[in-house]
Parts: C-alpha cells; structure tokens; sequence
C-alpha cells in the first residue's frame, strides 16, 4: 500500500522499476471463484491502473488464495482454475479468455508456467509486439477508454486501447459469461469499419468459434449515449480484438447524404402531420362560423 514505489527517489518514490498489480489479481480471481456477472470486480480497479507502473500476473500466491490455502492440494498441482464456479468444459474456456484479457488491459504481463497455453500465448505475444495500441500508451491513460463497463449482469465488458495514431485503435470485447449473443449493440464514439482480428475462442486455440474475416460497419444509431452503435457476435466465455479503419471522405459523404435523406423524410412527414392538423382545424372554424352565421340576434 505504499504510493510511489516505482517513482523514482527525486519524486520522493521508491525507486523501483515495476510492482505487481495484487489488486488486479485478487478482483479478478474473485470475479471467476463467484461465478458471478458483477464485472465491478474487474472494472474498478482501472481507477488506480495508472498510479504506478505495475506487472498483472496470477502468482502461486493468488493461486493458493484461490484454495483457501490449500497447501497440499496446490503442492500436487492444483491451480486457480480447480476451484472457480465453472464446469470442467467450461475452465478451458476460462483459461483462453484470462490471458487474452490480461494481455489486452494496460499493465506489463507475467503469466507462470502451467498457467499458459502455448498456441494462444505466441499468438497473444505476436500480437502485443505488433499491435502498438498494447504497449505505445501503457502508461498513459489515454491510451485507455471505457466502451461498455456497465453492471448490467450480462457479463460484457468493453475497451479501447489506443496508439499514437487514431487508426492503431484497437476494440476489447469480453464476454464473460456463459451466453453466447449473436448481435450485440455496443456504443461507439469511433466511426468506422472494425475487423475481428482475434478470438480466444477460436478453433486454432481448440474452442469451437469460427471467425468470419470481414468488417463490421457502425450505424449512425446513437446508443449508450455514444453518436454510432456497432453489432458484433460474442461467444461465450471469449474475448475479442478489432482493429479499426476510420472511415474514408467519400464514406463520411455518403453518411451525411443518408442523414440528409432522413431528415427531409422526417421534415416530410412532419410536414403531412402538421397540414393535417390545420386542415381539422380550419374544417372545425368553418363549421363554427356557419353556426354563428345562422343564429338569430335577440
């Protein structure tokens, strides 16, 4: 709990190079022992991300935290995953998804032998090597920026991790829970094409999602109170990386031609409406002033 352990010691700091993100480790083991959807626990502690300069990894002693200090049952191999709320099937899955989110969310990485999987890791370390979005920023915030981390019990968590270039952006779903959705709305602040580049549910990584190697488009749809909406399909128990391409001149144009052709349909219909309404309104003074024309004086 000291401050500034990886601040130098002119700035009054510790003067180490690196601390280990224990808070990361514990909310997340948490998040998985539950079962739970409360995506808080993996949320929250962003608040703090930046404070020093910290590793994420899931250490033997998080390991034996996640069994209750097991001592002898961790000595013959147990690990994190023998204990979580999940069915054998499913701790696989789990495993694919802990280390791509590890991976994707700011910090340095550290993963333990028999933790890791060696098809998806190489695949993981080639695409943080390569991806600036994953390590250009990592200490700066903003390379970091919440798309969805709503409490809403679904289990969906999304972020963007960003390079020094806007088109470096990179777009993190996590679905951590056991439902699969094939249209997902999430809102966008970016407009673009987003291409999913990677899935920890992939068949390659031996789950079962075969991905399809085109773009998805966002929708000028305001949503969560973003101006465009993006639907993307979500396996269970996965996370996903998007590249984005931002959209060109000529895309933009069409855009606000559509927008253009929307409003004069609405103005149009507003239009139609309101004629009407004058029209009732004008058939209703007639008939009052006929009335009125008729009726005798006293």
């Amino acid at each position: 709990m000291f401050p500034k352990v990886t601040y130098s010691v002119k700035e009054d700091g510790l003067g180490f190079d690196y601390i280990w993100d224990n808070g990361f480790s514990e909310d997340y083991l948490a998040f998985l022992r539950d079962g739970d959807t409360d995506i808080r626990k993996i949320t929250d502690n962003m608040a703090y991300a930046y404070s020093e300069n910290y590793i994420l990894t899931i250490s033997k002693e998080d390991v034996l935290a996640a069994n209750d200090y097991d001592f002898e049952r961790v000595a013959e191999g147990a690990g994190f995953y023998d204990y979580i709320a999940y069915e054998d099937s499913e701790k696989l899955k789990v495993k694919r998804a802990t280390l791509a989110f590890m991976m994707a969310r700011p910090g340095k990485k550290l993963v333990y032998l028999g933790q890791d999987e060696k098809s998806i890791c190489s695949e993981l370390n080639t695409l943080y090597s390569k991806l600036p979005a994953f390590h250009v920023l990592d200490r700066n915030p903003e390379g970091f920026e919440w798309v969805y981390a709503f409490s809403s019990g679904n289990g969906v968590v999304a972020f963007l991790r960003k390079g020094e270039i806007f088109k470096d952006n990179i777009l993190v779903v996590c679905n951590f829970s056991r439902e699969s959705y094939e249209e997902y709305k999430l809102g966008i602040s970016y407009e673009g094409k987003y291409k999913r580049i990677f899935c920890s549910e992939e068949s390659r990584f031996g789950g079962d999602y075969k991905m399809a190697n085109k773009n998805v488009e966002t929708v000028d749809e305001e949503y969560d109170g973003k101006e465009s909406s993006l639907t993307v399909g979500l396996p269970a128990l996965s996370v996903s990386f998007f590249s984005y391409t931002p959209f060109m001149e000529e895309e933009f144009l069409k855009i606000a031609a559509r927008k253009a052709e929307a409003i004069r349909k609405e103005l149009e219909a507003e239009a139609e409406r309101r004629a009407k309404e004058l029209e009732v309104e004008a058939l209703r003074k007639a008939k009052e002033y006929n009335s009125l024309s008729k009726r005798k004086l006293v």
